[in-house]
């Protein structure tokens, strides 16, 4: 085996005594570290500035010892240099919707990962504080939103809910719409690269609410922009996870994307998908259910045991959540939830 970290290890579907674990989510409102900091700092302060966004990506790899970093950052941020406003008060919040043709054709793709340069900055930190002097070699990730899901953000809605009017805005503008993810596809493939160049080790593309889509809606046009997307990160040797939330319908389609890994919520079986996976030399990230980390620490220990039980074998598995760590999660269940997995090896001798 090469001595790259265990994370990558797992990326690469080389063998592995454990799976790696990380969070998604894992630095946020849970932890009083970063409350603390919040009471000081906006989010978005958080995130422009290298330094603090460290910091706060530092804060559970000093609590829990995660296998892998993802930098703290948020996937709108590279909206704002298209010509997007945002804003967190505290959750995410559009000024200019996009309502017509005229407007996509008003968005910038030049220069945009320049503008997010902070972003790179703070991965190339990041490294450095984590990596420098230790033999036990943390992955650091990137992450970018994929252009369905940006796209849902920034597509007025109407009187509409749970991203319903993104379909409506489909279905009567097919061209407006295509203009816009082929605009995001540009950006997110640049603001990836600038996060590799930086020095992330891999990345995740998230795809959080190309679940709502019916799988030949899904096809016809989330698929392309996210393939294309992968194809490219990949060329560069570099891992690309692509995530997806209440997407169970679509994983025979995320595994066509062709990505090093997939990573499945919770409503997903994760047996019956490893299997699935396995045949095409894709890793499987996921899905323990964020709201169980609520449980008592000796509950988790025991569900985690037994998921892992279930598993024939940690190649080509990545412990994680099925979506973010939840606000006010107990401390005590997460370090059970990851010591549990940091303790499994045992498990498959």
């Amino acid at each position: 085996m090469s001595e790259s970290p265990l994370m990558l290890k797992a990326l690469r579907f080389e063998d592995i005594p454990r799976p790696p674990v990380w969070l998604m989510r894992q630095a946020g409102r849970y932890m009083k570290q970063y409350r603390a900091l919040k009471e000081r700092y906006t989010f978005l302060e958080l995130c422009r500035s290298p330094e603090l966004a460290v910091e706060v990506s530092l804060q559970p790899m000093k609590e829990f010892d995660m296998d892998a970093s993802i930098i703290f950052a948020d996937i709108l941020l590279p909206l704002e240099p298209m010509g997007i406003g945002i804003d967190f008060n505290p959750g995410p919040s559009i000024e200019n919707k996009i309502k017509m043709i005229s407007d996509v054709e008003a968005l910038k793709t030049q220069g945009v990962a320049e503008q997010c340069s902070f972003v790179g900055q703070a991965i190339s930190s990041l490294k450095k504080e984590l990596n420098n002097n230790q033999k036990d070699k943390k992955t650091i990730l990137g992450f970018a939103g994929a252009p369905w899901t940006l796209a849902c953000y920034i597509l007025d809605q109407g009187p509409l809910k749970n991203f319903a009017g993104s379909l409506v805005f489909a279905n009567q503008n097919p061209e407006a719409l295509k203009l816009l993810l082929n605009k995001l596809a540009d950006v997110i493939e640049e603001y990836l690269l600038m996060q590799i160049e930086a020095g992330a080790d891999a990345v995740q593309l998230f795809d959080t609410w190309a679940g709502l889509l019916p799988e030949k809606e899904f096809r016809n046009i989330a698929f392309s922009p996210a393939a294309r997307i992968i194809e490219k990160i990949k060329k560069t040797g570099t891992p690309i996870i692509y995530y997806a939330n209440g997407a169970n319908h679509l994983i025979p389609a995320m595994l066509e994307a062709a990505p090093d890994c997939i990573g499945i919520d919770s409503r997903t079986p994760l047996t019956e998908t490893l299997e699935l996976a396995k045949a095409k030399k894709i890793a499987v990230q996921g899905n323990y259910e964020a709201g169980s980390l609520f449980k008592s620490a000796g509950s988790v220990q025991i569900e985690t045991k037994k998921m892992l039980s279930d598993l024939s074998s940690p190649t080509g598995y990545v412990a994680n959540l099925g979506h973010g760590v939840l606000q006010r999660t107990p401390i005590d269940s997460v370090r059970a939830f990851v010591d549990t997995i940091k303790n499994s090896s045992s498990t498959w001798q």
